[in-house]
């Protein structure tokens, strides 16, 4: 309604009424006269009020003074037209210039207007009521019983004195129940009789593939003298609340296309319970992602709050979307207490850190007969729970003369290791640095230290390829960000001014990855959680390096570096902590004294098992070379190792290798759905389809090294000097060592004559080429 209209409707008639002009210099201006206690002036006045309530702010003018005024809810108890109205927020911006009788006003609404009262909070809606439980026998049954959905009832107030021999909750197709009723378990006592309760809130589930409305009475019965103590009747026709799917599953945004994020079908189980269907994202490769809902007409981050995922996070510790999902299995979300599905307008898969929204999906057309939501009683597990309390963090502090941090890999422990003081999920690796799974790292402003990486050197698999950095970001994976992401990313050391790894090109001939050396647990089948701190569960560990050469980089942190930054995987999510950067480290910090350990050299035989995902440790002890001594933190490991026989090589037929050697001319790796579409295509398991791409693909990466290596003996420098490769128009070829440069990419596929698109990985990235995603017949367009 416009601010010049003159009339308004009741709120339960069609009936026009005169109002009140909100503004001050309108003849119908409310100038109050005191004390005006007529009851018809305050019946007009809140009409007025209410009237305001539909002013546009943006039509004020600048130079004036206007009022916010926030109104209680508003409750008549006099003869005031209107009927009781429940509760709403009524927040006005009433337009008048500050004026003496503004305060007179005030006053009058406070004290005399007797209608502005405020309401209790609405009560919850927990189904449709079916009835009160009668009590025939004078047993003290009582209990309010609501239907929440088509195979669930809940009672609220239950109460029983367990007086009688056997009692069951009891549902039957006859009117009146009968021995020929079905008997319902409970959560707390299962399929025994009922214990005495008192006030209880109880949820009954019905058995699977019936209904409430296949039945007529639910009650309680008494099967050993098989009689009823009181019963309740389900009307006939009865339609309880029920579940109900959202128009579509989730749709990517233009930013959102390039993780591969969609879903098939949203169900609506509850009104704080969601179940999306067939969800595909590519979560180990998106920053920060999370489940977002919120108000408004398009997901933004300070409209929204996160969700839990059922199974997966809890209500106070709510992890990022860091796997993989392909479309194989369904996720339920879980609405805060204080949210429910009709005060959010859309469910999104939302990057905090950068503001950015990858799909979202509206709520929309919603049945204003959703099932309650009722929470299910835990049963108690008859398996004893682990302690959940997390490892004690270890600290190295950065003190002349230690001022070396080797980083290497190892496995991220359980939920009270690495994912409990990080508060991310991590991958498969985590950092080790000076032996320490993901230590806090103390270092000081002005003091130069050595940075040591053994992450891994493969640039064809990624697992096994991770160039250390240094910057405030505290999730990393700076390859898989978007130019805008990686612009609010200030990194500190361990790429050069291309935000490419260093790579020993330039003239100080640092690197800023090597060789892998990993840590392997030699006892896998322990579980973590049940141990007490990292040092129990480093005993169990085995470090295992390759012959390569580690790389190496200086870092000196200066005045411009933040007092909090992050070591971090170039290439991999989460796999990293934090850097405290002080001017002078106290002397009152507890810390971890550092010792030695020690790893194994493998030999060129476990180094191809090694680089084809395999743990060597599973392959026998051949060809390992006596332990080396490394300084850092921890005591040493023993690593012993297991005699194991090789496992058979598998056969392939002369057909098998033929398909599996044209599909890896289309696409060097296979999704989930299609190494299984491939492996019954050819009567083969998944896994050993896998392993033959593995093979393959490490294969191709040394041939096409023996190519490259002969044409650089055959075709000297000066051949390319003389001879420019034109990549784009008027820009020249440069060489490059830098395996992440897309001109050396170019230079090596040219001269190998193998085109670009072949000479790379499937899902390999380059400045030249876009990235590619899989697509799954689910997924919706």
């Amino acid at each position: 309604m416009q601010a010049g209209s003159d009339s308004i409707l009741h709120a339960d008639s069609a009936s026009p009424v005169q109002r009140l002009s909100c503004d001050p210099t309108s003849p119908s201006a409310p100038f109050l006269s005191p004390p005006l206690l007529d009851n018809n002036f305050n019946k007009t006045l809140l009409l007025n009020i209410s009237t305001c309530l539909l002013l546009d702010k943006r039509k004020t003018r600048p130079g004036r003074h206007y009022i916010h005024l926030p109104i209680q809810p508003i409750c008549c108890t006099t003869d005031f037209p209107f009927t009781p109205l429940g509760i709403f927020l009524v927040i006005i911006h009433l337009r008048m210039l500050l004026h003496p009788l503004l305060a007179q006003l005030l006053i009058i609404l406070a004290s005399f207007c007797n209608v502005l009262t405020a309401l209790p909070e609405p009560e919850p809606w927990f189904g449709d009521f079916l009835g009160t439980l009668p009590d025939p026998q004078k047993i003290g049954i009582f209990g309010k019983v609501y239907a929440v959905n088509s195979t669930c009832v809940q009672i609220l107030n239950f109460t029983y004195n367990g007086q009688a021999p056997d009692l069951f909750f009891w549902m039957d197709t006859e009117t009146i129940p009968s021995a020929r009723g079905v008997k319902l378990s409970t959560f707390e006592s299962g399929d025994s009789m009922l214990t005495p309760y008192y006030n209880k809130h109880v949820v009954l589930i019905l058995p699977p593939n019936v209904a409430l409305s296949d039945y007529k009475t639910f009650g309680l019965w008494c099967q050993s003298c098989t009689q009823d103590f009181g019963h309740i009747r389900i009307p006939d026709g009865f339609t309880p609340p029920n579940p109900q799917f959202l128009t579509h599953g989730l749709k990517a945004t233009t930013k959102g296309v390039r993780y591969n994020v969609g879903s098939g079908p949203i169900l609506i189980l509850d009104r704080r319970t969601v179940k999306i269907y067939g969800l595909t994202f590519q979560g180990n490769r998106a920053p920060d992602s999370f489940f977002f809902v919120g108000k408004g007409s398009e997901p933004r981050r300070n409209d929204g709050i996160k969700v839990p995922i059922r199974g997966k996070d809890s209500p106070t510790d709510i992890s990022n979307l860091k796997e993989l999902y392909n479309g194989e299995k369904d996720i339920i979300l879980e609405l805060p207490e204080d949210h429910d599905i009709y005060n959010i307008d859309w469910i999104s898969i939302y990057c905090l850190r950068f503001a950015v929204n990858f799909a979202f999906v509206k709520i929309q057309a919603i049945s204003d007969r959703i099932p309650p939501y009722v929470p299910v009683p835990v049963q108690r597990s008859k398996i004893p729970e682990f302690k959940r309390e997390p490892w004690t963090t270890v600290t190295l502090l950065g003190k002349p003369p230690r001022n070396n941090f080797t980083f290497q890999l190892g496995p991220p422990g359980g939920l009270r290791a690495y994912e409990s003081w990080a508060k991310a999920k991590p991958g498969e690796f985590v950092w080790y640095v000076n032996g320490y799974m993901a230590p806090e790292l103390w270092v000081q402003r002005g003091v130069t230290y050595k940075i040591r990486v053994e992450g891994g050197d493969d640039s064809v698999l990624e697992r096994f390829f991770n160039p250390l950095y240094i910057s405030d970001d505290p999730y990393g994976g700076y390859s898989k960000l978007t130019d805008d992401d990686r612009q609010q990313i200030t990194v500190y050391a361990g790429l050069n001014k291309q935000n490419l790894p260093l790579d020993g090109s330039d003239t100080t001939e640092e690197k800023s990855y090597g060789r892998l050396c990993r840590f392997i647990n030699r006892h896998p089948e322990i579980i973590p959680d049940r141990l007490d701190s990292f040092l129990e569960y480093r005993k169990n560990l085995v470090l295992r390096c390759l012959k390569n050469s580690p790389g190496i980089f200086y870092w000196t942190p200066d005045d411009r570096t933040p007092d909090v930054v992050y070591y971090q995987s170039y290439t991999n999510f989460n796999m990293g902590w934090k850097i405290i950067v002080t001017d002078e480290i106290p002397s009152d910090v507890p810390f971890t004294e550092q010792e030695s350990y020690s790893y194994e050299l493998l030999d060129s035989e476990d180094e191809q098992l090694y680089s084809q995902h395999r743990d060597p440790l599973l392959q026998g002890n051949a060809g390992i070379r006596p332990k080396r001594q490394c300084n850092g933190r921890s005591n040493e490991i023993s690593m012993l190792s297991h005699q194991a026989k090789r496992r058979p090589r598998v056969l392939f037929t002369q057909r098998q290798v033929q398909q599996l050697e044209s599909r890896f001319k289309q696409q060097h790796y296979l999704t989930a759905f299609e190494r299984d579409e491939m492996a019954k295509k050819l009567k083969l398991t998944s896994h050993q389809v896998k392993i033959w791409f593995q093979n393959r693909r490490y294969k191709f990466k040394r041939v096409r090294q023996d190519k490259t290596l002969e044409l650089t003996v055959n075709f000297p420098k000066l051949h390319h000097s003389s001879l420019p490769l034109l990549l784009q128009p008027g820009e020249a070829y440069q060489t490059s060592k830098n395996p992440f440069d897309c001109r050396f990419l170019t230079s090596q596929t040219v001269s190998s004559h193998f085109l670009i698109s072949s000479a790379l990985p499937h899902s390999c990235t380059t400045q030249c080429m876009p990235i590619q995603s899989s697509s799954f017949p689910w997924q919706q367009s």
